[in-house]
Order: C-alpha cells, then sequence, then structure tokens
C-alpha cells in the first residue's frame, strides 16, 4: 500500500488512470494498493508518492498554481527588403481593442506616404481655416411662369 497525493493544477481530480474510484482535492493523500499506485505514479505531474513524507514536504510537491496573465498585444510585421522575417511590435492594449472593435482602423503607410499624409493634413486645416469663397456668378431672376409673367413680374401683355 502507498499513500499518493494528487499535485496536479486542477482542484479537484478523479481518478481516470488506475480506477481507484477515488476523488482528489489538491494536495490530498489517499491509500492506493500498490498495483494501482505504480500506474498513477507514472503521471508525475499529476500524482506523486507521499508515502512517509511530512505535510510541509507533499506541499513542496503541489505544482504551482496558474494564474491569468494578460499578454502583451503584439503584431508581427514583415518589411520588403525581408518578407520572411516577421518582427514583433509592441501595440498597446487598448489599441487593439480599438481595433477589434472596429473603431480604429489599420493603416500601413511607408515613409513617403507619411511624408504626404502630413502634407495634406497641413493643407486640409489650412483651406478649413479660410472663410470660404464668395458667391459669384449670375443674380437670381424671376422665371417666367405659367400665367404669362415676365422677368420682373409683371403681366404680359396678351
Amino acid at each position: 500500500m502507498k499513500q499518493i497525493v494528487y499535485v496536479g493544477l486542477k482542484e479537484i481530480k478523479g481518478d481516470n488512470v488506475a480506477q481507484t474510484g477515488f476523488t482528489w482535492t489538491r494536495g490530498q493523500v489517499r491509500d492506493v494498493d500498490d498495483e494501482k499506485a505504480n500506474k498513477l505514479l507514472k503521471h508525475p505531474m499529476i500524482w506523486a508518492d507521499a508515502t512517509g513524507k511530512t505535510p510541509e514536504q507533499i506541499n513542496a510537491m503541489l505544482q504551482p498554481e496558474l494564474r491569468v496573465v494578460e499578454p502583451t498585444p503584439v503584431v508581427s510585421l514583415v518589411t520588403a527588403e525581408a518578407p520572411t522575417d516577421p518582427f514583433p511590435v509592441v501595440v498597446p492594449a487598448e489599441i487593439l481593442a480599438g481595433v477589434r472593435k472596429g473603431e480604429l482602423m489599420t493603416v500601413f503607410l511607408s515613409e513617403g506616404d507619411i511624408d504626404a499624409f502630413r502634407e495634406f493634413k497641413e493643407a486640409r486645416a489650412k483651406a478649413l481655416s479660410e472663410p470660404g469663397p464668395k458667391k459669384t456668378g449670375p443674380k437670381p431672376q424671376a422665371k417666367e411662369t405659367k400665367l404669362g409673367l415676365d422677368a420682373a413680374g409683371k403681366a404680359k401683355a396678351a
């Protein structure tokens, strides 16, 4: 008979290897016959031999608990000179979230495109800050209607 401890990552684990019928909680020790214990011990990331171990030694055998870590948003880019050699670029999480929601749009510009875009923005800002063009052209005139009025709105002689 061996003492087997569940050292895996889940809080509760049922035996699906040796058919002991046991369900363990993390760190729990159970007496298991040698044949079934040997089957369990073939999975050292899940079960361990706790025979003769102190509680402190058993706790030291437990797999470290996993915690959720938010990944750093990274996109991979390639250059025309090295199309098969992508390099990572860190993107702030807020920007990536905005792109995913459709609130932001991704645009890739070359250096020449960036310069042209800056010039366009400056020209547009200048045009929007200046007063609009004065209205020029012919003055509106009254049109002849079905009632027989002339351009001045007087009745025509018949």
